[in-house]
């Protein structure tokens, strides 16, 4: 039997917040992140290394000369949490030993980078709880 539609798509009312968190992220902006990320916030990377909020936010100001571009995004309403999917390429120097090494080497060749991030109200305003990526490839 088919299941009707248990979600929303929401995708271009979402793309604001998204392209906050990126121009945030390539200024620099820890402001933003503080009030969008909620305070359970996970960042689980590729290599199987997790970052709590404030460590992710901490690392804004060790990547230097980078650059973050969005690429394709869904964002889908389940109830009142938004699961946003997509793909990003990110270019950025990280000196040694603040980082992961596997985060170190994808940020200095510049990669392609397909995520996942969880999103719920709070206090008015959507926090992000949680963001998954992994590698897809290089820039090139």
């Amino acid at each position: 039997m088919p299941r009707s539609m248990d979600y929303v798509d929401v995708t271009e009312e979402f793309r604001p917040i998204w392209n906050g968190w990126f121009v945030a992220a390539t200024e620099g902006d820890d402001d933003w992140f503080w009030e969008h990320l909620g305070e359970e916030f996970v960042y689980l990377m590729g290599g199987g290394e997790t970052e709590p909020k404030d460590r992710t936010i901490a690392m804004n100001k060790v990547v230097q000369n980078r650059s973050y571009v969005l690429g394709d995004m869904v964002a889908r309403r389940y109830g009142e949490v938004i699961v946003a999917t997509g793909v990003y390429s990110a270019r950025g120097d990280i000196p040694p030993g603040a980082a992961p090494q596997s985060q170190i080497d994808k940020y200095a060749a510049g990669a392609q980078v397909r995520f996942s991030t969880v999103w719920v109200p709070r206090d008015g305003a959507l926090r992000c709880i949680l963001m998954q990526s992994t590698t897809i490839g290089d820039i090139g």
